[in-house]
């Protein structure tokens, strides 16, 4: 599925993308650290997808991400994350968000017998769709700048089909009476 891919690094930015992402009713979110390299960690990126557009807010050059924070807390608008405990941890432990309303698809997985739950294993055996997860890239320090395309391509895939994930799996725990 294509989705645009705006990266936010201004505060005019960032203020665009919050009125678009809050006319949603969901949204993908995922996080990026670099706690491989870097005592303590930092929270390098924060990507969210709506069903038309991927964003993906870089949170080392644009330090204030406020505008973030009403629409995390917001249980109108479902997050949905992939394996979700690390993210919201370090969008606490960070920037001091908490989060409401929140769907995590390894969770729903888990809940409808699938024992493999990576991202990856999930797309590519319910939905069809493969993705690249290479494991540089998975141990990449990403409070490096500038970020390569490979990178940038990889970070968007993190969120790319996140809600159309939950939508399959909403259905099947809906079948299992699970929900």
């Amino acid at each position: 599925m294509y989705l645009p891919v705006e990266v936010i690094h201004q505060p005019g930015q960032l203020y665009v993308a919050v009125q678009e992402i809050t006319n949603s009713r969901e949204i993908a979110v995922d996080t990026e650290a670099n706690s491989r390299h870097r005592y303590p960690e930092q929270l390098c990126l924060i990507q969210l997808a709506t069903l038309n557009k991927i964003f993906i807010v870089d949170t080392i050059l644009l330090r204030e991400i406020g505008p973030l924070k009403d629409m995390l807390l917001d249980a109108s608008i479902m997050k949905v994350f992939h394996t979700a405990e690390y993210d919201i941890r370090s969008l606490n432990r960070h920037f001091g968000f908490q989060l409401c309303g929140v769907f995590d698809t390894a969770i729903a997985a888990q809940f409808i017998g699938i024992t493999q739950f990576g991202l990856a294993n999930l797309l590519n055996d319910l939905l069809g769709i493969i993705i690249g997860k290479s494991a540089r890239l998975q141990k990449a320090d990403w409070g490096r700048r500038p970020l390569s395309t490979e990178a940038l391509v990889y970070a968007a895939n993190d969120v790319r089909h996140l809600l159309e994930l939950r939508e399959f799996l909403n259905v099947k725990l809906r079948e299992l009476g699970r929900i």
